[in-house]
């Protein structure tokens, strides 16, 4: 089955609105033209060298990552750089590029969600939903019922059932992210119920957010600094890592897509690994 470019991108932005994403992010398409044919979709969290050689050789179409390609901007395209390099290859191969990023953070059932799923919560809402106003709604949904019925939200909070120790919970953590190591700040002696999991970078502002029912908060990229303010305040944080906490979703968008569009190829990376070796 061949589809357009234009067909993924309108599938994705309904499942993640671009409205959605930061005012510093880069999402949509950033390589290519809408109205090319589409046979073979690969989903990733970043476009490296190695994700764009499985492209190359695998005459893939369309990359869909969680990371932008092109994040800052950028003065010039040249081969002897990286990511001039990597663009150049795919602009050559013309293989579409689209991204979806702080937008499916916060979606509904986006990468948060799907983290708190993963980990085994349940009764999963928002830690702080996104107030949207109905103009930049109405762009993307067809009727007022669709819209009232969406929840974007910063993170997510849910139910651990039964409840877990703290190693036990670790454990548990590493087996379902499929990571080695985690990073414990603070300390709890009970068992724990409820949870917050906030993907990726940890952004200091959702310590306001952590209410003192929440057992426990899963998150990424802690720097010293804030480790240390978190001590100091007795909460206790797991940082499972960038690439531990956001991996979840490349999966689910392969299915999201393998459903909505059942007669086009659609792989994802499944030997994607985080840049960090431990030791």
């Amino acid at each position: 089955m061949v589809i357009k470019c234009r067909e993924v991108a309108e599938f994705m932005e309904k499942i993640a609105p671009k409205h959605l994403a930061e005012d510093w992010d880069n999402v949509g398409l950033i390589l290519g033209d809408y109205e090319k044919d589409i046979k073979h979709v690969f989903v990733c969290l970043d476009i490296t060298s190695s994700t764009v050689e499985y492209a190359e050789n695998r005459n893939v179409d369309m990359i869909i990552s969680h990371h932008p390609l092109i994040f800052k901007p950028i003065k010039n395209i040249c081969m002897n750089n990286w990511k001039g390099n990597l663009i150049s290859r795919l602009i050559k191969k013309d293989i579409c590029v689209y991204c979806a990023h702080t937008n499916l953070d916060y979606a509904e059932e986006g990468v948060n969600w799907y983290l708190a799923k993963v980990i085994g919560l349940t009764e999963i809402e928002n830690l702080e939903t996104i107030r949207l106003t109905e103009p930049f709604e109405i762009a993307h949904y067809t009727s007022l019922q669709e819209i009232k019925g969406k929840s974007y939200g910063i993170g997510k909070i849910g139910i651990l059932s039964p409840p877990q120790d703290l190693k036990e919970f670790i454990d548990n953590i590493k087996n379902a992210l499929r990571i080695k190591s985690i990073r414990l700040i603070g300390n709890i002696d009970k068992k724990i119920n409820k949870v917050a999991v906030f993907s990726g970078s940890f952004d200091e502002s959702i310590l306001n957010k952590i209410t003192a029912d929440i057992d426990i908060l899963i998150t990424g990229d802690i720097k010293y600094h804030t480790a240390t303010e978190i001590c100091e305040t007795g909460m206790c944080v797991i940082d499972a890592g960038h690439f531990g906490t956001e991996n979840v979703i490349v999966p689910q968008i392969k299915h999201w897509l393998k459903k909505r569009f059942p007669g086009t190829k659609i792989s994802c990376n499944t030997i994607e690994t985080e840049p960090f070796r431990y030791y």
